[in-house]
């Protein structure tokens, strides 16, 4: 079987965010940078069936801009055997059509049964990409799964639904799955691994000029900040009497 996770880089999100004025996207210079959080349940979830299937091959892949390397070199140290690196230095101003049709480009031809991608990316939040990948394969798609398993003829997904519902999903392969937080617990690197990952080949594929995006950013600024919190003291009829007040006077009750 031949496995493919595709992952992201993305700004840590303890960092310090500043946005310059007028700008569509954040100063990266001084902040630091992972893996999406999504992606290191596809990944550990790739990870472990790999280990049941041993003659298996897992590959990652990423799109993004030549610190996204660092991230594959993490994946490879996890557990898979080769990375790819779609080389674009302005990879943030794709929009998510753009950059699954740029995987699916480099991956059409590559007969992977399986797919694993993150749900969401942390820094955009669409949702889209591992769907429209699907799509343009021309495979089998399903998203925010929370479980899963190998069977027969396929893959027996749970997915996660509004409302705290969940759905079984049987599915044949080639298949694609986005993966849900809680999937599974992701594991560390070790330090053996970490060494083995340097002699795995990592391949850098440089992408041509992108074509014009169908969505474009128009904007991007912080959220205002908030005031400070206000204590309320006294005994619980008071503080309740307090409370009530001060609804009424911001118009949040009626």
């Amino acid at each position: 079987m031949k496995i493919l996770v595709c992952i992201k880089q993305v700004a840590d999100l303890e960092s310090r965010f500043v946005v310059p004025a007028g700008a569509t996207w954040f100063d990266e210079a001084d902040l630091s940078f992972r893996i999406n959080e999504y992606d290191e349940y596809a990944i550990e979830e790739a990870v472990r069936l790999k280990e049941s299937l041993p003659e298996s091959e897992l590959v990652v892949l990423t799109l993004g801009p030549p610190r996204a390397a660092e991230a594959l070199k993490k994946a490879l140290a996890m557990g898979a055997d080769r990375a790819i690196h779609l080389n674009d230095p302005k990879a943030q101003d794709r929009d998510s059509f753009s950059v699954a049709q740029a995987i699916a480009g480099a991956v059409k031809d590559q007969g992977f049964d399986l797919i694993f991608t993150g749900m969401q990316s942390q820094d955009r939040g669409s949702g889209q990409v591992g769907l429209l990948l699907s799509e343009l394969l021309g495979i089998n798609g399903v998203s925010c799964v929370v479980g899963f398993a190998k069977t027969e003829g396929g893959i027996q997904v749970e997915r996660e639904l509004d409302g705290g519902l969940r759905a079984e999903v049987a599915l044949g392969l080639p298949a694609l799955v986005t993966c849900q937080l809680g999937l599974n617990q992701p594991r560390y690197p070790t330090l053996p691994n970490i060494m083995k990952a340097k002699k795995k080949p990592l391949e850098t594929i440089e992408l041509g000029p992108q074509t014009a995006p169908r969505v474009k950013a128009q904007g991007l600024s912080l959220p205002p900040k908030r005031g400070a919190a206000e204590f309320i003291e006294g005994d619980n009829a008071t503080k309740v009497a307090k409370l009530v007040a001060i609804l009424k006077e911001k118009k949040l009750v009626g």
